[in-house]
C-alpha cells in the first residue's frame, strides 16, 4: 500500500514536469505559419476615370404658342406623345381670318375697278365723254359707295372686336386702311364723274391723273391687306417647330388666347444631354469630342462631349461639361440622374492592390510584404497615384517580385506565411 505521503510527492512531480513542457518553445510547423494571397509585381497600364452624376436635360425645350388671338378650336396631342417637325398641334377658330382674306380680296377688286375707272377718266379727258360711258361713271360711283359703306361698317365692327380683345391690332389695322382705299376709291370716282359731267380744264386733268395715281396706291395697299390676311389665317394652324415629346398640355379646347399664351410645352429627347460638375483640376483632360459613357439603372450610351464652359461655379469650384447622349428609342427622359464615366489618362508603371500596402502615418514610409522563401519581408515603397484600385509604386519594387496582397495586415516583417496565388501571377 502506498501511503498519502508517497501520493502527494508523485503528484508534485507531475505538476513539476507539466510546468516545464509549458515554458519550451514548441517547432514552427507548416500548420503554424499563416495563409496570405500573393500577387507577381508587372508592369501594366493604370488608368484614370472621372466619374461623376448629373440630370438628364432636353436637347431643346420651348413653350408653343399662337401668334394671333382667338379661340382654339382643337388640340391634336397629349402629354407624352412625340410629333416631328411641322406636325399641327393646335387649330384656332379661324373664321374671322378667313373672313378678313375675303374683305382683302374684294378690295383688290374694288381697287382694280377704281383703278380701271380712273384711267378711263384719264383717257376720257382727253378725248371727251360719250353717253355710255357718263353711264359707266355713274354706275362706279355708285359701287364704290357701296363698297366705302360695307368697309365702313366693318371698320366700326372691328373696333368693338378689338376693345374686347378678340382680335389683333394687325387685324383692326387691315379693316382700317380697307375703309381708307374704299373711301379714297369713292372720292375718285366722283370726280372722275363730275370732271365727265363738267368737261375736262387742265385743272380738272390734273386731278384726274392724281386720281389716277391715287387708286394705284389703293391697289397696291390692298394687295398687301391681302397678304397679311393670308399670313394670318396660315397661323391659325400651330405647328411644332421641331421634333419632340409634349412634356406639358397646357391650354383647354374653347380658350380664348391671346399671341404669345403658351399651348404646349415642348421638349426635344434625341439626343438629350447632362452637364457635367468636372473638378476645374480635371478640365484639361476634357475636350470636345471627347467620349463618355452614360449609365441608367445598369443601361450605358455612349455620349459625346460637345460643350467646355468657360466659366467656374463659384459655389462649387466646378466647371460644367455639356455631354449630347443619343436616345433614338425615347425610353430616357428629361429629369433623370445619370452616372457618368470618362477614361482620363493611362499611364504605365508598376502597380500593387490598395490594400498591399500599409501606412501607420505621416512620419513612417509606406510599405509592403514580399513573399521570399514562406517568409513575409518588410519592404518600404514610395507610392505615386491611385488609378481605380491600384496604387502606383514608384520605388522599392522590381518587376515579377511577389507581394502579398491579402492578409498584409496582421503580418510582421520575418512571419513564416503559407502563400496563395491567383492565376497568371505566378513568376514565369
Amino acid at each position: 500500500m502506498v501511503s498519502k505521503k508517497t501520493n502527494g510527492y508523485i503528484a508534485i512531480g507531475l505538476s513539476l514536469l507539466l510546468l516545464v513542457g509549458c515554458n519550451a518553445e514548441p517547432a514552427m510547423t507548416k500548420e503554424d505559419s499563416k495563409v496570405v494571397m500573393v500577387e507577381a509585381v508587372k508592369k501594366e497600364k493604370g488608368v484614370e476615370y472621372s466619374r461623376l452624376s448629373g440630370t438628364l436635360l432636353a436637347k431643346e425645350e420651348a413653350l408653343i404658342s399662337f401668334e394671333i388671338g382667338g379661340s382654339i378650336q382643337s388640340l391634336q396631342y397629349a402629354e407624352g406623345q412625340y410629333v416631328n417637325l411641322g406636325d399641327v398641334l393646335a387649330n384656332m377658330d379661324g373664321r374671322d381670318y378667313e373672313l378678313q382674306l375675303e374683305k382683302a380680296k374684294a378690295a383688290i377688286q374694288s381697287s382694280n375697278a377704281s383703278l380701271s375707272a380712273a384711267q378711263a377718266n384719264l383717257e376720257e379727258a382727253a378725248n371727251g365723254a360719250r353717253t355710255q360711258e357718263r353711264t359707266q361713271a355713274k354706275l362706279n360711283v355708285d359701287s364704290a359707295e357701296e363698297a366705302y359703306k360695307n368697309a365702313t361698317a366693318d371698320y366700326e365692327r372691328m373696333k368693338k372686336l378689338f376693345e374686347a380683345g378678340a382680335i389683333s391690332s394687325q387685324t383692326l389695322e387691315g379693316a382700317k386702311l380697307n375703309y381708307i382705299n374704299a373711301g379714297n376709291s369713292y372720292e375718285s370716282a366722283k370726280l372722275a364723274y363730275s370732271l365727265m359731267e363738267e368737261g375736262v380744264r387742265p385743272e380738272k386733268e390734273k386731278q384726274i391723273k392724281a386720281g389716277v395715281n391715287q387708286a394705284q396706291a389703293g391697289l397696291l395697299n390692298a394687295q398687301v391687306s391681302k397678304e397679311q390676311a393670308q399670313l394670318a389665317l396660315s397661323k391659325t394652324s400651330l405647328k411644332a417647330p421641331f421634333s419632340g415629346v409634349i412634356t406639358a398640355k397646357l391650354a383647354s379646347i374653347g380658350q380664348l388666347v391671346g399671341p404669345g399664351t403658351p399651348v404646349y410645352k415642348l421638349s426635344q429627347i434625341d439626343p438629350l444631354k447632362v452637364l457635367l460638375p468636372v473638378p476645374d483640376y480635371q478640365i484639361p483632360d476634357w475636350e470636345k469630342g471627347k467620349e463618355v459613357t452614360v449609365d441608367l439603372y445598369g443601361e450605358k450610351k455612349q455620349g459625346k462631349v460637345i460643350n467646355v464652359f468657360p466659366s467656374t461655379n463659384q459655389n462649387t469650384g466646378t466647371i460644367s461639361v455639356e455631354v449630347e447622349i443619343p436616345n433614338q428609342d425615347h425610353k430616357w427622359f428629361p429629369g433623370q440622374i445619370v452616372k457618368a464615366e470618362a477614361k482620363l489618362k493611362e499611364q504605365l508603371g508598376l502597380f500593387v492592390p490598395v490594400e498591399a500596402v500599409i501606412s501607420t502615418g505621416t512620419d513612417n514610409k509606406p510599405y509592403v510584404f514580399l513573399y521570399e522563401d514562406g517568409k513575409a519581408v518588410k519592404t518600404e515603397v514610395t507610392v505615386g497615384k491611385l488609378f481605380e484600385n491600384k496604387l502606383e509604386i514608384t520605388s522599392g519594387l522590381t518587376d515579377m517580385d511577389q507581394v502579398i496582397t491579402k492578409g498584409a495586415d496582421r503580418l510582421f516583417d520575418g512571419d513564416q506565411v503559407t502563400a496563395r496565388q491567383n492565376e497568371g501571377t505566378k513568376k514565369q
